[in-house]
């Protein structure tokens, strides 16, 4: 991944992250670090926001490198690096700049009320981290 990011996840930290329309997706690729072991295995988020700032319906979720390294066997200091295909939405604008709401959560049952703090490079604190812009075709 190219573009530097220092994003706080709770105790995952999102070093750097790229993403570019391919065909009818956004493939993500993220480098993930930790600073400590973490003791639960987190999903992953991503809502598709369209270049005219309309969110996707649907969110997409899943867990690290498809459930085959789970960030519970993440070490202290190790940098993982997982790619995501998100499918472009059929009804959605396609030209311009696209973005994404990225969020890590703690129980895919509960993924709104579990998710992880984010401490944005500014020292500011949210639910989730936007990442954009991403060309369109």
């Amino acid at each position: 991944a190219q573009r530097p990011a220092d994003i706080g996840f709770g105790e995952l930290r999102l070093q750097g992250w790229d993403g570019q329309i391919s065909g009818d997706a956004v493939e993500l690729r993220l480098n993930w670090q930790v600073d400590e072991h973490p003791l639960a295995p987190y999903w992953f988020s991503a809502l598709l926001v369209a270049p005219d700032g309309i969110p996707a319906e649907e969110t997409i979720i899943w867990q690290g490198l498809d459930t085959r390294y789970p960030t519970t066997c993440w070490q202290p200091g190790e940098v993982i690096g997982d790619t995501m295909m998100l499918p472009l939405p059929d009804d959605m604008a396609r030209d311009g700049d696209w973005w994404i709401s990225l969020a890590v959560f703690a129980d895919a049952s509960d993924p709104e009320g579990t998710r992880l703090t984010v401490t944005l490079p500014d020292g500011s604190v949210d639910t989730q981290a936007g990442l954009g812009p991403i060309a369109g075709p």
